[in-house]
C-alpha cells in the first residue's frame, strides 16, 4: 500500500511514518523538512516539500496514494489567533483540497481534529458534544470536519476522523509537558533543574487530558480498518490532571523540585471520553507517569 501523510514534519507525523514504513510505501507532504523527518532512512520513504493550500502541489505529491492521514494544520491557538487568513488557508482549505484530492482518486482519508472542538468542561465530552467554540483553532477544525462529512454524503467518499486530546512525545513543540520539559536541563538518561524556572501560560489549576505519542500512532493505524470507516471518535486517556500534579510528576521522576512561574492566571477544563474507540479496539497503554518516564530517562 502506498499512504500519504500530510503534516509529516509535526512530530505525530514522524511517528505515525516510523511506524507505517515497516510495512507500507509513505510519502510526507509538508512545506518544511524537519530534523525529525530525515531520521527516516529508508526506501520506503520519500519527502515532497509544498503548501498544503496549493492543489497543484498537493495533487503532484500524492495523487497515486491508496489512503491520505490528513494532519497538516496550524495548531496553536494563538497562532491561528495572529493570522486568521493563513490558519483558514491551511487549516479548512488545506482540509478541503486534501478531500478533493481524495474524491477523484477514491481514496480514504483519516483527519486529524482536536478536542479543541469541545467547550471547557470538567466532563469527558462524548463525541456528539462537538460544537463551534469562541476559538479560532477549534473552530477551523470543526469546519474542516464538517466537509468530510458533506464529501462522504454526496461523494462517497470514505473518512475516519480522530479528535485527539493533549498529546505528548518526542518531538512536540507545544503543551504543558512540553513546557515542562524545555525548561530542564539534559543529562544522559535524565534530566535536571538547574536553578531554570518552568514557564506556564495557565493556571497550574487548569486540567486536562494528556496522550502519549505511541498511543496515537496505535489508533491512526487501527483506524484503517473497515469498522472505523465513517466514523468520529476521541483519541485520549479519559483522565484529566491539574497541572499542579503534572509538575510533581515530572519531579518524582528527576528527583527535583521544579521551580514554576504563571504568566498567565487562567484557567481550563479538557477531558475527552474514549469510550467509543475503545468498543472498536483501542485502548490506551500509556500511562502518564509511564509516558513521562519514558520521554524524560530516553
Amino acid at each position: 500500500m502506498k499512504i500519504g501523510i500530510t503534516g509529516i514534519s509535526a512530530f505525530v507525523g514522524y511517528h505515525l511514518a516510523k511506524e507505517l514504513v515497516k510495512e507500507h510505501q509513505v510519502i510526507g507532504f509538508d512545506c518544511r523538512q524537519s530534523e525529525l523527518v530525515k531520521e527516516i532512512n529508508t526506501s520506503n520513504f520519500k519527502f515532497i516539500q509544498g503548501d498544503i493550500s496549493d492543489f497543484s502541489s498537493l495533487k503532484n505529491a500524492l495523487k497515486d496514494v491508496d489512503l491520505i492521514y490528513h494532519l497538516a494544520a496550524i495548531s496553536s491557538e494563538r497562532l491561528c489567533r495572529q493570522d486568521a487568513l493563513g490558519s483558514f488557508r491551511v487549516n479548512v482549505q488545506g482540509a478541503l483540497d486534501v478531500l478533493e484530492l481524495a474524491r477523484q482518486g477514491e481514496t480514504k482519508v483519516i483527519y486529524a481534529s482536536s478536542g479543541a472542538v469541545y467547550f471547557p468542561s470538567s466532563r469527558p465530552h462524548r463525541e456528539e458534544e462537538a460544537d463551534f467554540t469562541d476559538k479560532f483553532y477549534g473552530t477551523s477544525k470543526l469546519i474542516a470536519e464538517r466537509y468530510c462529512r458533506l464529501y462522504n454524503k454526496n461523494f462517497g467518499l470514505p473518512f475516519v476522523i480522530l479528535r485527539f486530546s493533549r498529546i505528548y512525545g518526542r518531538g512536540m513543540t507545544r503543551n504543558p509537558v512540553y513546557d515542562i520539559l524545555k525548561g530542564l536541563e539534559s543529562k544522559p538518561r535524565t534530566r535536571t533543574v538547574r536553578g531554570k524556572k518552568v514557564k506556564f501560560y495557565e493556571s497550574l489549576n487548569s486540567c486536562y487530558d494528556f496522550i502519549c505519542v505511541k498511543d496515537v500512532v496505535r489508533a491512526l493505524v487501527l483506524a484503517r480498518d473497515k469498522e472505523w470507516e465513517n466514523q468520529i471518535m476521541n483519541i485520549s486517556s479519559a483522565k484529566g490532571i491539574v497541572l499542579e500534579e503534572l509538575v510533581a510528576k515530572v519531579e518524582k521522576i528527576i528527583g527535583e523540585k521544579i521551580d514554576v512561574e504563571v504568566l498567565q492566571d487562567t484557567q481550563s477544563t479538557d477531558i475527552l471520553d474514549n469510550t467509543k474507540a475503545k468498543d472498536l479496539g483501542w485502548q490506551p497503554e500509556y500511562s502518564l507517569e509511564e509516558g513521562l518516564r519514558e520521554l524524560i530517562t530516553r
